[in-house]
C-alpha cells in the first residue's frame, strides 16, 4: 500500500559520489545526458508508483536526495535534517531533479537554494 524511502546511515542522502562527478567531467556529451536520464527514469518511477510514497528523512539530504524526497507523496523529516541544493558548489545545476523540486517550494524559494547551494 506504500512505499517508504529512507536512509541507511547517518545521511538520507547526501548526494551524488563526488569522485565519480568530477570523473564525469571527462565523459562525452552523450554518456552524461545518458547518466541524467537515467536519474530522470528512477525519479519519474517514484513519481508514478501506484501507491503512496513516503520519504522519512533524516541527517543530510542534499542535491539528489532533495530530488528523490520531492518525487514522493510525502515527506517526514527529523528536526535536525538539512536540505542543500548544493550542485551549485559544483558548478552544475540541478536540472535533472528540478521537476520535482519546483512543484514542492516556490518558484523564488527555487531560485534562492539552486543560486546559493545554502543549507535549510
Amino acid at each position: 500500500r506504500a512505499v517508504f524511502v529512507r536512509g541507511d546511515g547517518r545521511s538520507f542522502c547526501a548526494g551524488g559520489d563526488l569522485k565519480w562527478m568530477r570523473a564525469a567531467a571527462e565523459l562525452s556529451a552523450e554518456e552524461n545526458e545518458e547518466d541524467a536520464l537515467r536519474l530522470s527514469r528512477m525519479l519519474q518511477k517514484l513519481a508514478d508508483l501506484p501507491c503512496a510514497t513516503i520519504a522519512l528523512v533524516h541527517g543530510n539530504a542534499f542535491g539528489g536526495g532533495v530530488g528523490i524526497i520531492s518525487a514522493c507523496d510525502i515527506a517526514v523529516g527529523v528536526r535536525s535534517a538539512l536540505f542543500s541544493l548544493s550542485e551549485v558548489r559544483l558548478g552544475l545545476i540541478p536540472a535533472t531533479i528540478s521537476p520535482y523540486v519546483l512543484p514542492r517550494i516556490s518558484p523564488a524559494q527555487a531560485r534562492r537554494y539552486f543560486l546559493t547551494g545554502e543549507r535549510f
